[in-house]
């Protein structure tokens, strides 16, 4: 009988090691890039700029002074207007305060007030469209003439249809990514409001800075909420280990499966995000064979 358990755990040790010399050469790898994951969630913004239509102060031909986009001081002259009296004199529209000077508006100016932003939905139909200000004619007394944007200030809304950590509050500080702003959005979370139907949440925020696309569009699809950036080697999450209590993964090498100890970052998923091994190594996607080595 002793014999026979003998050989019984000689031929399961012997399937073992056979399993895992199989897996060391026949099993899945992967290999691990250095990288940069986003722990982000996705959403729609609502861009709420503060900005103000300034109006012609007597009828004429108008003349801009300034480019489109063009970011001006205080007392800047934006606008000539020449009326069709001969030998009146021209008029300045000057800016009020310093900000970005345009000549294309949406019929959106004001819509929204910051000091509102909590009640503030998305606008429901396409994204209303820039059309100049100023068509090719003369200007009637009181009709707006430019178009000038506070950089100083701008203000968004972001909605999310699932849940958000409860982190993300009033004080956090996130970022904005998405076609229009890929490098990252600074901001500010202002206010954190959950959806009246008990699904979603609402995020009022104040914005750091402005990128050139927002100065025309009010409503950003597709964009991610960041709340951390990881950096690293990325790895896949089924192939990590634990051995002598310590996180690592088992690498794929000539000589044969070698366990390496790892400084786990952040698990995100199907990923994770490693230090302590080079860009490029390979690892075993299912390790759990390689443990008689």
């Amino acid at each position: 009988m002793a014999v026979v358990a003998a050989v019984a755990w000689l031929a399961y040790a012997w399937l073992g090691a056979a399993a895992a010399w199989v897996a060391a050469r026949l099993g899945p790898t992967d290999v691990g890039r250095w990288g940069e994951l986003l722990e982000a969630y996705p959403g729609t913004l609502l861009i709420v700029r503060v900005e103000r239509l300034l109006a012609a102060p007597q009828a004429g031909d108008v003349t801009p002074l300034v480019n489109e986009g063009q970011s001006v001081a205080t007392g800047t002259p934006l606008v000539r207007i020449q009326p069709e009296s001969p030998g009146a004199p021209a008029v300045l529209v000057t800016a009020p305060f310093s900000g970005v000077a345009s000549f294309l508006g949406d019929g959106w100016e004001g819509a929204f007030s910051p000091e509102a932003l909590a009640a503030a939905s998305l606008p429901e139909g396409p994204q209303p469209r820039s059309t100049p200000l100023v068509p090719r004619r003369p200007v009637a007394r009181g009709e707006p003439v430019v178009r000038l944007v506070d950089r100083r200030e701008l203000w968004g809304v972001f909605f999310v249809d699932g849940s958000l950590p409860q982190a993300i509050g009033p004080g956090a500080r996130i970022e904005l990514v998405g076609a229009s702003a890929a490098d990252g959005v600074p901001a500010r979370v202002v206010e954190r409001v959950a959806a009246s139907s008990g699904e979603g949440v609402r995020l009022v925020l104040r914005i750091d800075r402005q990128p050139v696309d927002w100065l025309y569009r009010r409503v950003e699809r597709e964009v991610r909420l960041v709340v951390g950036r990881y950096a690293g080697v990325i790895l896949p999450a089924s192939g990590l280990a634990w051995r002598r209590g310590r996180p690592g993964y088992w690498l794929a090498t000539p000589g044969g499966p070698s366990f390496v100890a790892v400084e786990v970052v952040k698990q995100m998923g199907r990923h994770v995000v490693a230090r302590g091994v080079p860009d490029g190594v390979r690892v075993y996607r299912w390790p759990r064979w390689l443990e008689g080595f």
